[in-house]
């Protein structure tokens, strides 16, 4: 595999790494004064180079990269070039797979401190190459065309949000067997899960996280059952809403069950809204009709609902049926 390392992450990387060790700063800084010593600005531009691309090599941060990879079969044996350039800041790290088989080529921003934060960078690195790797295994199926799908756009929102979560949920189970998954990352998972399927219990919750867990963390999902998760929901969600049909209205600034936004102006159900319910279960499947939801979604549902009874109108009349025939 051929690596690519942009100037910019090199040379701050090493920067970073020589202003934190008083040792390696104070020859880091001779060294560098020296670069100053050439005549023209393009020989100093290639000596500023050169500097920064031997200490990379010195700090083991190009074999930190080359050898990480090799863990992860599917990208080790497919991956033809990774490219690796600096991201500003840690919120800003991505990692994309580009081409086709037989020249696939990962690119990785990352930030230069979490090349200097060993754990931090075993995580992260290890939950984008493990999601790169699910990619291109054959065993998962992945179908870049088929993607959660919903009749609203808030639906479509909240199905890609789930599938993103539950991927997300696979890898972590298997870091934690590789030994790289931090102590946090689970609670932070766990409150993702009962925001993203609308579960108050904390004991379903908590059931709904380890049945997960304890089954990927050895066979992993495919990219369909991760669709079909994502759109019919968990087991226990379904429980959770039989239970909150008893449950009183949410309080003022609680989640709607459907756009997940706070609201503070419900909507019970009503006969207008059941009329409703079908179209509303088939985008939100884990969603119970005895749930209240925000006034914005069930005006959302009511303009579909308008929209279509028009539609069907037009269709329906003898003058659309005998072609549009003026009455004069």
């Amino acid at each position: 595999m051929e690596l690519v390392l942009h100037p910019g992450l090199v040379e701050r990387t090493v920067f970073e790494a020589a202003r934190r060790d008083g040792t390696l700063r104070a020859h880091y800084e001779r060294q560098f004064a020296q670069c100053y010593g050439h005549a023209s600005s393009a020989q100093r531009e290639r000596a500023f180079a050169e500097l920064h691309r031997r200490w990379f090599t010195e700090l083991g941060l190009d074999q930190l990269l080359v050898g990480f990879v090799r863990g992860f079969p599917h990208v080790h044996e497919q991956v033809c070039r990774l490219v690796v350039a600096r991201a500003p800041a840690p919120r800003a790290q991505t990692s994309e797979l580009y081409g086709a088989p037989g020249r696939f080529t990962i690119v990785l921003t990352i930030a230069p401190t979490l090349m200097l934060d060993r754990s931090a960078f075993d995580y992260w690195a290890g939950h984008e190459l493990l999601r790169i790797d699910d990619m291109l295994n054959p065993a998962f199926g992945h179908r870049p065309g088929e993607q959660p799908v919903g009749h609203t756009s808030a639906a479509q929102a909240l199905m890609t949000d789930r599938f993103a979560l539950l991927w997300a949920i696979s890898i972590d189970a298997r870091l934690e067997r590789r030994g790289a998954l931090p102590r946090t990352v689970r609670q932070v998972r766990t409150g993702e899960l009962a925001r993203a399927f609308a579960l108050n219990d904390p004991g379903a919750i908590s059931t709904a996280l380890d049945d997960l867990w304890h089954d990927w963390a050895g066979s992993p999902p495919t990219h369909s059952q991760l669709i079909h998760l994502a759109r019919t929901g968990l087991a226990v969600s379904d429980q959770s809403a039989v239970q909150s049909s008893v449950v009183a209205r949410p309080p003022a600034g609680a989640l709607c069950p459907l756009c997940r936004f706070p609201t503070f102006d419900w909507t019970d159900s009503s006969p207008e809204l059941e009329g409703l319910n079908g179209v509303i279960c088939v985008d939100f499947p884990d969603w119970s009709p005895h749930e209240p939801i925000c006034s914005r979604c069930a005006e959302v549902y009511r303009a579909g609902a308008r929209r279509r009874q028009n539609t069907s109108t037009r269709v329906s009349s003898p003058l659309a049926a005998a072609g549009n025939p003026r009455s004069d």
